[in-house]
């Protein structure tokens, strides 16, 4: 079983697409959480979301209706291989909007994947408490991504992370929304975009904004929108204009979250491991020592290219 956001890429001129393969080759295509209640698939199956503009799910805090959500593809993924492999089955679940949100330094779309893939987790820890000798869960991550940091020069001293309760949009989905205003020719005038900024993230509202960060706001205000700039900038998933780059680094900045770029870093990961074998992934390890333990452990011979 496969699942995600949807299938991407082009087959050349006169070959058959990715979906076209699949099917042939067996496997049913699921649209969506609906179609996937009706149960109206073999055994091969890739679970992809129903028609949406991005390549991956969706994030957490846009709440988008009618897509899927890592929780609910860990649930099925377990469902069905229980039910097509109940002796044993290998299931790999990658919270990679994670990472999309870490790129830009988008503080509270992250926490909020995480707090999303909390919920697989728990999902896969209740298969665990059922089965304690014979499942092994190892969570990691390939990379650390913006090298966020718990405090910030002339910030609060103390993290201020209800701010994030206040934020219901994505930096990506407000970008998106910015370059919809901007492309209709819609008027933009700056108290419809403070309201706009208090209804979308809490700024003048819930989340006070001094004298200097109003004055920024406004700047980054005018030059988007009035002057209509198109200084944009780049990270590796989406292009912000300055108004949504400056407006999120304010909030950052008021939480308490700094940044040390926008692109991966070099920090150690760390290794959580429950279960059968679980004591193998102790301690430093190199990050192609984790496949081969796996391997060990389900009695297949280690991998050695590239040692």
């Amino acid at each position: 079983m496969f699942a995600g956001g949807k299938l991407r890429g082009r087959a050349p001129e006169g070959q058959p697409d990715v979906q076209t393969i699949l099917s042939d080759a067996g496997y049913s295509i699921v649209n969506g959480p609906d179609q996937w209640k009706e149960g109206k698939h073999g055994n091969k199956v890739v679970l992809l979301n129903a028609p949406y503009h991005l390549d991956h799910i969706g994030y957490t805090i846009d709440s988008i209706k009618g897509n899927l959500t890592l929780p609910f593809i860990t649930k099925a993924c377990i469902e069905h291989m229980e039910k097509v492999s109940p002796k044993k089955f290998f299931i790999m679940i990658e919270g990679g909007l994670i990472d999309h949100a870490l790129h830009p330094n988008d503080a509270g779309a992250a926490v909020k994947e995480l707090l999303n893939f909390d919920e697989s987790l728990r999902l896969a820890y209740d298969f665990y408490l059922r089965h304690k000798d014979e499942t092994l869960i190892v969570v990691t991550a390939d990379h650390n991504t913006g090298g966020m940091a718990a405090g910030v020069s002339g910030g609060p001293y103390t993290l201020k992370m209800k701010n994030f309760d206040y934020q219901r949009t994505s930096m990506q989905a407000m970008q998106y929304e910015c370059q919809r205003m901007i492309k209709n020719g819609d008027s933009i005038t700056w108290d419809f975009m403070k309201t706009y900024l208090g209804e979308k993230l809490g700024l003048y509202t819930a989340i006070p904004i001094n004298e200097k960060q109003d004055k920024a706001l406004q700047e980054a205000f005018r030059s988007t929108f009035i002057d209509k700039s198109t200084q944009e900038k780049k990270t590796l998933y989406v292009s912000l204009n300055k108004f949504v780059e400056r407006t999120f680094n304010i909030m950052d900045h008021i939480t308490g979250i700094g940044w040390t770029t926008g692109s991966h870093s070099g920090d150690f990961v760390p290794v959580f491991a429950i279960g059968t074998g679980s004591e193998l992934f102790q301690g430093f390890q190199d990050n192609t020592d984790i496949p081969n333990k796996i391997r060990r452990l389900c009695g297949i011979q280690e991998h050695t290219s590239g040692k």
